[in-house]
């Protein structure tokens, strides 16, 4: 095979941003602040036992984590070891999970302690997977041999990673699996690197930005929160399930620049009538995607943030998060909407290349 060259990728737009503000808050979750620099040395040190205990270079390495600091951290691991991330929805059933697990045919998972009472019933599906638990110590009573935080402590960090090119998957999302078998759609670096470079022009990212991240990471739009921020040397602020039943507290503890959650936020705020005008002073931006915005909501998130631009998005996870949308405006966007419902709009100029739309097959 000839010599790989790294090429654009989204772990070299976190590396330049680690590298430019290694002080800056990268990632905060449940009130854990990590800066830029703690999530690479971690992350690095991930990726050295994905390198090692791989009898070739990792290709897939899933990721069986909830909206905890070994979730986004893991996301990291695996992009540092030159392999795609694959999340896994532990709300699925067990049999969905290890059918996915199947599919993917994983050289490794990373596994937090929220999942780790999940293993026995995925356990006969991951014999060979090397299996990182960093939640987990020596007296955790684990189904399968796993390597936990004491161990994962000692290792140096990863100093030369593997080489990257556009072609190779970033991330590999399986569909719910609603009519049928799930199906897996991985993403290539190259296609998820001009999704970010566009949407960061469009909204001027910026380091003092705070995202919200709103969506499980088996949802492609959370690949927005992420690397929009981590791109740009931003911070992206986890938001637990809770925190999605009252996010105007959320928003405004944390003094949030750019929203974006699934319409159904702003929907059951409706109903709970606590989506109150002038309340979200902090936004620049709000974003909604993921399902039907409509008419009553837009107007209403408007007015509770006055300050910021609404924008309905819309996409399918094969053309890279989103490609078409519509930025509302009080006067115009009213004539425009169809049964209230907002419309999808137009599409992005420089609209990212489709994905593929299988499996890439393993390297030789």
């Amino acid at each position: 095979m000839p010599d790989r060259v790294d090429g654009p990728s989204l772990r070299a737009n976190f590396l330049r941003q680690a590298a430019r503000y290694p002080s800056r808050p990268a990632v905060v979750v449940r009130g854990a602040v990590r800066s830029y620099a703690e999530l690479d040395e971690r992350a690095r040190r991930w990726a050295t036992i994905l390198v090692e205990n791989c009898p070739d270079r990792p290709e897939r390495v899933g990721l069986f984590a909830y909206r905890s600091e070994t979730a986004y951290t893991g996301t990291l691991a695996a992009l540092f070891a030159g392999a795609a991330c694959v999340p896994l929805n532990p709300t699925f059933p067990a049999e969905k999970t290890a059918a996915m697990i199947r599919a993917a045919d994983l050289d490794a998972l990373v596994v937090d302690r929220t999942c780790m009472a999940q293993l026995p019933q995925i356990a006969d599906d991951l014999a060979g997977t090397c299996l990182l638990a960093p939640d987990s110590t020596a007296a955790d009573d684990a189904p399968v041999p796993v390597i936990g935080a004491a161990e994962l402590e000692q290792v140096r960090p990863l100093a030369s990673l593997p080489p990257l090119t556009p072609d190779d998957t970033a991330y590999l999302l399986f569909t719910s699996g609603s009519t049928g078998t799930p199906k897996g759609v991985p993403v290539t670096h190259g296609n998820a690197t001009h999704f970010v470079d566009v949407m960061s022009t469009r909204y001027a990212a910026r380091p003092e930005d705070r995202f919200s991240q709103t969506f499980d990471q088996t949802f492609d739009l959370s690949v927005f929160d992420l690397f929009m921020a981590w791109s740009n040397g931003a911070c992206v602020y986890a938001m637990s399930p809770v925190d999605l039943l009252a996010p105007i507290t959320f928003v405004n503890r944390h003094e949030l620049t750019i929203w974006f959650s699934v319409p159904s936020v702003p929907a059951q705020m409706l109903r709970r009538r606590t989506l109150a005008a002038g309340s979200m002073p902090t936004l620049r931006w709000s974003l909604c995607c993921g399902e039907p915005l409509t008419q009553r909501c837009a107007e209403a998130w408007q007015a509770a943030a006055a300050g910021s631009v609404v924008e309905n998005l819309y996409g399918p996870t094969e053309l890279t998060i989103a490609c078409f949308v519509h930025r509302w405006n009080p006067v115009e966007s009213r004539d425009l909407c169809r049964n209230s419902v907002v419309p999808i709009g137009r599409a992005y100029p420089h609209p990212a290349a489709s994905s593929r739309s299988t499996l890439p097959a393993r390297s030789p």
